[in-house]
């Protein structure tokens, strides 16, 4: 099976779902305030919809700049992970939005099974390589506030020493257990009849 679709089926989905989206949230706006909302309150009772055109907006986004950035890449092993990348980033999309391909008959439920085992395809192809990948971003382990990439082979007892410092296990109970569990409980014990 091969896993590597057109990026451009994927664009024209994500464009089909923010052109779609879009326009209903706009209508939305537009009827409330025939309504004679105010624009502020309109646009604060069409929130869910403006949100979720503009997240659609930001994919389609993403998506048509990582395929012409893959699609630039002359160095070929570069380029080889960068799709894989690319497709993965793609199929994972489609299931994340697959309500929206169904809703209006854009995809069918055959093409939303297909990208998943897209992506589970595509991870085990990916996951040799994905330690280097992951490197290949240069994050220091501060910047992720990680000890897990330590040199020195002592990753478990430094992740215990890591827990002991964090504020979380200062107190074996937390104070705002006794602020407020605390008294819940105890008064609910003194009114149990066991």
């Amino acid at each position: 099976q091969d896993t590597d679709a057109d990026p451009e089926l994927f664009l024209e989905a994500f464009e089909h779902i923010s052109r779609r989206l879009t326009l209903k949230a706009f209508d939305r706006l537009q009827n409330l305030q025939q309504q004679g909302l105010t624009k502020d309150k309109a646009w604060a009772e069409a929130g869910v919809d403006l949100r979720r055109a503009a997240t659609a907006h930001t994919r389609t986004f993403i998506a048509r700049q990582f395929i012409a950035l893959v699609s630039d890449v002359k160095d070929l092993p570069s380029r080889a992970i960068l799709k894989d990348l690319l497709q993965l980033f793609l199929n994972y999309e489609i299931l994340e939005c697959d309500g929206d391909l169904l809703y209006d008959g854009y995809a069918v439920g055959q093409q939303i099974e297909f990208a998943r085992n897209n992506v589970y395809e595509i991870i085990d192809r990916i996951r040799p390589n994905a330690v280097s990948i992951v490197d290949s971003f240069d994050f220091t382990d501060r910047e992720l506030n990680s000890i897990l990439g330590r040199r020195d082979g002592h990753v478990y007892e430094n992740m215990l020493e890591w827990a002991k410092k964090s504020p979380l296990n200062k107190y074996d109970v937390l104070p705002f257990h006794h602020q407020y569990l605390g008294k819940m409980m105890e008064e609910a014990k003194s009114q149990s009849k066991l």
